[in-house]
């Protein structure tokens, strides 16, 4: 519109910022204008990080405590841009929307940009609508920023701020730990949806305390002419039925009716006033079925196309100088109203609207900008609605005449009425009101006559109805909770935290849940002057700001006035939190669950929204202790991300993902603290990362990252799909079903939300390897590992010498079966390692990729070939290589064989071809003791102190999840003795280890690490050490490993 359509457009970091250049005209002179965007409010307040412990950080603190104000995380491209943009330019005009969050925003534009540029001048433009004429108008009229408007937004984010987050702490860490059913939900507190709350419960306590009375009236009606006119008794309806009986008697005894006055006069029904948003959201969610927030989406969507106006507006008059025909005209084209349209510019029916009582003094009452025939579906209804309702406001009254007949009979007065259209006038263009004509007969004063019909019939008084929609809209307008632009947040949040729910035959109605409904009764019951439930407290706060506004108080007055009254009643609250475990235990149906330790207690917080439906995902820990990411919207969405055991120490980061994150959806980061030796070399122990997009820990945890595939149905990879742009949904496993407790619920109490239902977790079932290309979609270097496929590229993580390095592994996932050892640095050429021979073989291939065939490498306890590895943590042993057992770490069978490789070769001069040989030999000959794993067991010495100190026992050679196999080696069937004979593998002979050796733990020389004495248990111990094995006899059998082993 400025532009005339002449524009370059540049990209920001940001993908959904553009920036737009052109020419115009500014103060006289032609000038070079840069145009950007944003995406809602620049900055966010929040506490410090000191403040963030719900356990350590006391709730009530929070009332006082430090606000930072900083531009959120995910928006700091957005700020770099404008920074950038300002460095160089003379003047910034703010184009934000016309309130007081728009100034607001605005205000935060301006301290962004004056970072780069301090003398820069700031202007505002003010528009309502998106036309050419009104933003040429808003160019040439730029007025300032309003630092009261921008100073009462603040006073409410800071309230809203230490109020809900006071609160909230305390009633989640009071009612989680007491209730099984809160133990992973947040109790959030707001001081606009705590009073809406109140308006349902009071409502719904009204309707089920409701007690019907039996009632009794005297009818009367007269038909003449074929018309009927009913009469209506003045006295209504009397409860006393003895009392109705004589009056109707009186009046059987003496029927005569006289006719006591004819009144005809005209009759007007008043065109609808111009539309503001609240009354848009009563007649909408009442007429077109829809909630109001549905309402407000659509309309926003209408305006940004220039369909509609400003549709946040509580102004309900037209400004004089304001251009109606044109609007009416612009309508005249519309197969539905152009008729009346025209009828209205041409055909003198128009009239200027009613004035109401409103005037924001920012934006026109809503009204279609343009025609718009292509519509559909809400779209079309609201937009319908809204043209429907200027046209009427624009139009003359609906006028009548109505007639009202009192006649007496025996000193009683009864009342008809009769109505006569003349002029339908905005009834024809607005269908959304009715007004029924109602015919009597004609009747003159003092007439008499006898009654067609004199009865006394009795009913029945009914009760209220549960709140629709509208009418809690209109209950908060009057209170003023929320503004125009808010109500419909509020009432979303109640339905969203499961506070209220909608029911009755139509679903229009709210019904409060049982959370809501405890939460409600124990403040009520509690000592506080100003019961947090009704709308004084946020009435008073709605007028304060009002009066920022207007310059009659400061922020620092309200923000100190109104922390205080809330604190007041905190402190109350805090006195008698035991208020609020009873309410909770009484409409939960059960007594508090035994108090939970607070160590327990942690705060739950959204990692990102739930791709399926849209509620917020948080981390949480599971009935056993596992951690999972799961929709907070379960058991009716069962989205999980479920840890493995290892991963159960972390937590959710303020950092977002900038990968991950969109403007709508942040995602945090998180902060893993893995247990030593759970996690490859290349993850270090203290980990922050977002695991939607890392692929490497979605390897390790084994998250899908698309939908699952069978082994039967494999998914084809996209061409150039790498892992990370496949991966960045993390496929969810199936959430458990939800044991809620048993019992029907009776018509007296409100329903369950779906929070307060005890839940029972599953173990999540075992993922599937990935059906497609893995990180970076192979090596793109032809790389490939052990297993004959392409390898994975990853980045060490670990602090060291070599973080940031990258490296080549095998992309099958660290917990699968299967995966074998291959390593190579990226950064140096391939070592062209021949490929395994099949599966089997692979499997005992070395990190560095050349082969560890079974004649080179000694066996582990599991009597298979060892494989060799390279240490890569930082320390003396750094690039030592050494040799352990080939099975995965997750394998419930891995023994803990080690031996460094050094030490191998050094032992004594062994024939390693000579030595394989031999276990080739012995291996299967039943001579070896054998634990209850069906695995050769291990010997080792008792150190403890006591009568079997240095004794030998044969175990598991497990390194967890042990059988328990216990056994003497000198109680064991077979006899024999323990030691072993000269020669064989590592030359050290006997029972010791072979010259040279020494132990890593202690730094003595003479024996293993694994028989250290300092280490406390019992090591190995046997006819040839690890170093230096004896092929010797042993206990009448042969030596397996020169460890002694003889027959079971």
């Amino acid at each position: 519109m400025l532009s005339n359509g002449r524009y370059n457009t540049s990209n920001t970091k940001n993908k959904y910022i553009k920036n737009y250049s052109f020419s115009h005209r500014y103060n006289g002179q032609q000038c070079d204008v840069v145009m950007t965007s944003l995406i809602g409010h620049l900055m966010d307040i929040e506490f410090p990080p000191a403040t963030k412990s719900w356990k350590n950080f006391p709730p009530s603190q929070l009332f006082e405590a430090q606000i930072i104000k900083d531009v959120k995380g995910d928006l700091i491209p957005i700020a770099e841009n404008l920074r950038k943009e300002a460095r160089g330019a003379k003047a910034l005009i703010i184009w934000t929307d016309n309130d007081r969050e728009g100034e607001n925003i605005g205000s935060e534009v301006a301290d962004v940009c004056k970072q780069s540029n301090a003398r820069l001048e700031v202007r505002r433009a003010r528009f309502s609508v998106l036309q050419a004429r009104e933003i040429q108008q808003a160019w040439q009229n730029l007025g300032y920023l309003d630092m009261r408007q921008v100073a009462a937004v603040d006073a409410r984010s800071e309230l809203d701020l230490r109020i809900g987050a006071a609160y909230t702490r305390f009633q989640t860490l009071k009612l989680q730990r007491r209730f099984s059913e809160l133990a992973s939900q947040v109790i959030s507190f707001g001081t606009c949806q705590f009073p809406t709350l109140g308006f349902v419960v009071d409502r719904w306590k009204r309707v089920n305390n409701f007690v019907p009375e039996d009632f009794w009236k005297i009818d009367v009606s007269v038909q003449r002419d074929g018309i009927t006119a009913k009469f209506n008794w003045s006295r209504g309806h009397l409860f006393d039925q003895q009392f109705a009986l004589v009056l109707y008697e009186r009046c059987v005894d003496d029927p005569m009716a006289t006719v006591l006055s004819v009144d005809r006069r005209p009759k007007s029904k008043w065109a609808p006033l111009p539309l503001t948003t609240v009354e848009m959201q009563k007649v909408g969610s009442r007429m077109l079925r829809m909630s109001s927030d549905r309402i407000m989406n659509v309309a926003e969507a209408l305006y940004q196309q220039g369909i509609i106006s400003y549709p946040r507006t509580e102004t309900d008059v037209f400004a004089d100088g304001f251009d109606l025909h044109t609007l009416i005209r612009a309508q005249t084209g519309d197969d539905r109203w152009g008729a009346y349209a025209q009828s209205l510019v041409d055909g003198g029916k128009f009239r200027r609207p009613r004035n109401g009582k409103h005037d924001d003094q920012a934006h026109p009452p809503i009204h279609p900008v343009r025609m718009a025939p292509n519509l559909t579906g809400d779209d079309k209804r609201l937009f319908d609605f809204i043209t429907r309702r200027f046209l009427a406001c624009c139009s003359h009254d609906a006028k009548g005449h109505e007639t009202v007949v009192e006649i007496g009979i025996a000193e009683e007065v009864f009342t008809a009425k009769g109505l006569m259209i003349i002029e339908r006038n905005y009834l024809d263009v607005y269908p959304f009101e009715n007004w029924n004509a109602s015919n009597i007969p004609v009747f003159t004063e003092g007439e008499q006559f006898q009654p067609t019909e004199l009865q006394m019939n009795s009913g029945r008084t009914t009760g209220p109805s549960l709140l629709t929609e509208a009418d809690l809209i209109g209950l908060m307008e009057k209170s003023g909770i929320g503004t125009d632009a808010t109500i419909h947040e509020h009432i979303k949040k109640l339905l969203d935290r499961e506070y209220m729910n909608k029911e009755g035959p139509k679903g229009d109605q709210f019904c409060p849940s049982v959370l809501g409904m405890a939460l409600i009764d124990a403040y009520d019951n509690m000592d506080i002057d100003l019961p947090l439930s009704k709308p004084f407290l946020r009435g008073q706060l709605e007028a304060n700001l009002k009066a920022i506004c207007e310059g009659r108080k400061t922020k620092d007055d309200v923000v100190r006035e109104c922390v205080g009254m809330f604190a007041d009643a905190f402190r109350v609250a805090e006195a008698q939190g035991g208020l609020l475990e009873d309410a909770v235990a009484k409409y939960f149906g059960h007594p508090p669950d035994m108090e939970m330790e607070e160590e327990d207690l942690e705060p739950v917080r959204q990692v990102r929204k739930c791709p399926k439906c849209g509620s917020p995902m948080i981390l949480r820990s599971t009935n056993g202790g596992k951690k999972i990411i799961g929709c907070s919207g379960y058991p009716h969405c069962k989205e999980a991300v479920f840890f493995p055991e290892f991963a159960n120490s972390v937590t959710a980061l303020e950092e977002t993902c900038g990968k991950c994150s969109t403007p709508l959806d942040p995602v945090r980061m998180l902060d893993f603290h893995f247990p030593r030796n759970s996690v490859p070399p290349s993850i270090p122990n203290r980990y922050q990362t977002c695991i939607f997009c890392d692929d490497e820990l979605k390897e390790l945890f084994e998250i899908h990252r698309g939908p699952r595939v069978g082994a039967a149905q494999q998914a084809p990879v996209e061409a150039g799909t790498n892992g990370r742009q496949a991966g960045r949904q993390a496929s969810i496993a199936p959430a458990p079903r939800n044991n809620r407790r048993q019992g029907e619920r009776s018509p007296s109490r409100p329903p369950a939300p779906r929070a307060n239902r005890r839940r029972a977790h599953s173990p999540a079932v075992k993922n599937e390897t990935p059906p497609f290309a893995p990180f970076d979609g192979g090596d793109g270097q032809g790389r490939n590992c052990l297993c004959g496929i392409p390898a994975v590229r990853r980045t060490v993580r670990k602090e060291g010498n070599n973080c940031g390095r990258e490296f080549y592994g095998c992309s099958k996932g660290q917990m699968e079966d299967g995966r074998c050892d291959f390593f190579e640095w990226a950064d140096e050429p391939p070592r062209n390692a021949q490929q395994p021979r099949n599966a089997q073989q692979s499997q005992y291939q070395s990190y560095g990729g050349s082969p560890a065939t079974d004649q080179n490498s000694p066996p582990c306890y599991c009597g298979e070939p060892g494989v060799k590895r390279t240490v890569r943590k930082e320390g003396n042993n750094c690039g030592r290589e050494f040799y352990a057992c080939s099975k995965p770490q997750s394998a419930g069978d891995r023994c803990n064989y080690f031996q460094w490789a050094d030490e191998v070769l050094s032992g004594g001069g062994a024939d390693m071809a000579r030595y394989q040989q031999q276990i080739n030999n012995n291996h299967g000959t039943g001579d070896e003791v054998k634990c209850g794993c069906g695995l050769i067991a291990t010997m080792k010495t008792s150190n403890k102190d006591n009568e079997n100190k240095g004794r030998q026992f044969w175990t598991c050679v497990k390194s967890g999840a042990r059988c328990g196999f216990f056994q003497w080696v000198d109680e064991a069937p077979g006899g024999g003795g323990p030691s072993g004979g000269g020669g064989g593998y590592g030359g050290g002979g006997g029972g010791g280890a072979g010259p040279g050796v020494t132990c890593f733990a202690c730094g003595q020389s003479g024996h293993f690490a694994t028989s250290c004495p300092d280490r406390g248990g019992g090591g190995s111990s046997s006819g040839g050490s690890r170093g230096g094995r004896g092929g010797g006899k042993a206990r009448g059998g042969g030596s397996k490993r020169g460890k002694g082993r003889g027959k079971k």
